[in-house]
């Protein structure tokens, strides 16, 4: 998969307290068994590995679905965050959105469905196989204002739950981020100007580190036992980097919910 981490000198812990440790990701499942999950939009199909790349400001909705099979081996490579090398086509994200016009805008609604378990059936070697992804990965970058809204979506059977979210953002203007209910894991946020959480999300939160601009936090239920550092986290996790401008995070019913495509949706 792709590297979701930041470098291991941005995530030092500056208290006494030794951080948790996951080794898998069944850990984590039980920590959002509870939360609620929204109903997906109207006229918007599912779909996997999305790219859109477009010189104009980018609005959608989206609804990633990361068990869908598909033959990732006609798909053009990705393009390439500032600083990340490019990678292979086996670890292309499951949505990638980039706005390439200047002081351009992106304003995305993504839905994450549930996933079936792992099973031991052998698919072809062009086909990404879903049972090897750790995460549902999403990458976003505009030069712009950046609003991200991700949600959770009803499971269509009771054997399914969502895989870990790894998402990764960056903007060059302010950055609004609305989390899911069910989000359970690390916050690593670098904005110059502010960064700011609403009372819903204060509530959830548990402060690990604040040097500068570069600001990480726990949301959800923190185990001390169950974290260990960045690096070896299997559940959910979000870096953003808003650059000199500022970061506000909600949850994501702390807004209107798309109910149905609203909004030129492009794969």
């Amino acid at each position: 998969m792709v590297s979701h981490h930041p470098q291991q000198t941005q995530q030092q812990m500056t208290s006494g307290s030794a951080p948790p440790s996951y080794n898998s990701s069944e850990n984590v499942s039980h920590l959002h068994s509870n939360a609620a999950t929204l109903r997906l939009p109207a006229g918007v199909k599912p779909s996997n590995f999305v790219r859109v790349s477009r010189p104009k400001p980018i609005v959608g909705v989206w609804v990633v679905d990361p068990s869908m099979k598909m033959a990732i081996d006609v798909f053009p490579s990705s393009i390439n965050l500032d600083s990340t090398p490019d990678y292979s086509l086996d670890e292309r994200p499951n949505i990638e959105l980039e706005c390439t016009a200047p002081n351009g805008s992106m304003f995305a609604d993504i839905f994450v469905l549930p996933t079936p378990p792992p099973t031991s059936q052998s698919v072809s070697s062009s086909v990404r196989r879903v049972e090897e992804s750790e995460w549902a990965t999403i990458m976003l970058k505009t030069s712009g204002w950046m609003k991200l809204r991700l949600h959770d979506a009803s499971p269509t059977t009771k054997h399914k739950d969502r895989l870990p979210i790894d998402a990764k953002a960056k903007s060059g203007g302010a950055m609004k981020l609305y989390l899911p209910r069910s989000f359970c894991g690390p916050l690593h946020l670098q904005a110059k100007k502010r960064v700011w959480y609403s009372s819903a999300i204060k509530a959830q939160l548990t402060p690990l580190l604040e040097v500068d601009q570069n600001h990480m936090v726990f949301v959800g239920s923190f185990e001390p036992n169950l974290w260990e550092g960045w690096q070896k986290w299997k559940g959910d996790s979000f870096s953003g980097d808003a650059g000199a401008a500022s970061i506000d995070v909600y949850f994501d019913d702390e807004g209107d919910i798309p109910t149905s495509e609203s909004s030129c949706v492009c794969i």
